[in-house]
């Protein structure tokens, strides 16, 4: 007995428009969107940064340091002269203004921290289950607090940048709910 095979004749791309389900048609028109698409990254991202914000902080969001208010964001440096180095910021001397008595901060050039990957720091809880002191980046010294303020501290010395980490995880939960 011989068996029968039947050729199906390949779809055209309108044809295949015909037949799609309609999460496959909502799907072709969202990629093709590339505003939605670029914004759907962003907002991942910002779930992402919510999720892993222990990690990606450098200080204990709480933690307060009264010598360390109102610090000034630290910038990092890529060069040192006109040959590239491994980042690193310098030092802080602390001052005060003779006339307001504000705390003033300027670069110690002689004092050189390297930014380092994979840094341990405060301890913490990654995601709710596992304890760590291992952080995305750090700077190489023992010196505690660790003197590196990305975006500065506030007046009780409260590292900004750390707060900003834990400030989307609830605002992000907040959009979520």
């Amino acid at each position: 007995m011989a068996t029968r095979v039947e050729v199906v004749p390949s779809l055209t791309p309108e044809e295949r428009e015909y037949i799609a389900s309609q999460w496959k048609l909502v799907w072709r028109r969202f990629l093709r969107h590339r505003l939605a698409v670029i914004a759907t990254v962003i907002v991942l991202g910002f779930y992402l940064v919510g999720a892993f914000a222990e990690f990606l902080a450098v200080h204990d969001p709480l933690a307060h340091e009264a010598t360390r208010a109102f610090v000034p964001p630290q910038r990092v440096h890529f060069f040192n002269g006109l040959k590239p180095n491994w980042p690193y910021v310098h030092g802080l001397k602390r001052e005060r203004d003779p006339e307001t008595l504000q705390p003033l901060y300027k670069p110690d050039e002689s004092l050189r921290y390297r930014i380092t990957l994979f840094a341990s720091g405060h301890e913490y809880k990654l995601l709710g289950l596992v304890k760590t002191n291992v952080h995305l980046f750090g700077l190489d010294t023992d010196e505690t607090p660790i003197p590196l303020y990305p975006l500065g501290s506030d007046r009780l010395g409260r590292d900004l940048f750390s707060r900003l980490m834990y400030a989307t995880r609830i605002s992000m939960s907040i959009g979520l709910v």
